[in-house]
C-alpha cells in the first residue's frame, strides 16, 4: 500500500489533488483511524456520520464524503503509542515472585540482567 495511506490522508484532511483511481486501493477502516487521531472534534464527525454506513459505501464514496464534510487540518498527525512504565513496582515483585515461586531478589536480578542484554545487544 505504500503511501496511498497517507495520500488520501493529505487529500482528506489538507484538500490536496489525488489520482481518484489511487483512492480505490484505500482501507476506510485504516483511514478512519488515522483521521480519528489528529482531533477530538473530527472524531466525533467521524463517529456520528461513518460509522454507520462505512460497510455500505465503496471506498472511493467514503474518501470523497471525507474530503467534502470533514474541515480542513494542517497540524501534524501524533500516533498515539501506549505508555509503559519500566520500572517495578514493590507489588509486581511480590507478586511475580509467588507466581514464578522465585524470591524477589532473583526477580529483580533477572529484570537488571534483561535490561542490561537489550541495551547491549545493538
Amino acid at each position: 500500500m505504500d503511501n496511498k495511506i497517507f495520500k488520501a490522508l493529505d487529500f482528506v484532511l489538507k484538500k490536496n489533488k489525488m489520482n481518484i483511481s489511487d483512492l480505490n486501493s484505500i482501507n476506510p477502516y485504516l483511514l478512519n483511524r488515522w483521521i480519528s487521531m489528529c482531533d477530538p472534534a473530527i472524531a466525533n464527525i467521524l463517529n456520528v456520520t461513518s460509522n454507520r454506513w462505512i460497510r455500505r459505501k465503496t471506498n472511493l464514496d467514503i474518501i470523497k464524503f471525507y474530503n467534502c464534510v470533514l474541515p480542513k487540518y494542517t497540524k501534524h498527525i501524533k500516533y498515539i503509542k501506549k505508555k509503559t512504565n519500566s520500572k517495578n513496582t514493590e507489588e509486581d515483585l511480590t507478586s511475580n515472585s509467588t507466581r514464578m515461586e522465585l524470591s524477589s531478589r532473583e526477580i529483580s536480578e533477572y529484570d537488571e540482567l534483561i535490561d542490561f542484554l537489550t541495551k547491549n545487544s545493538n
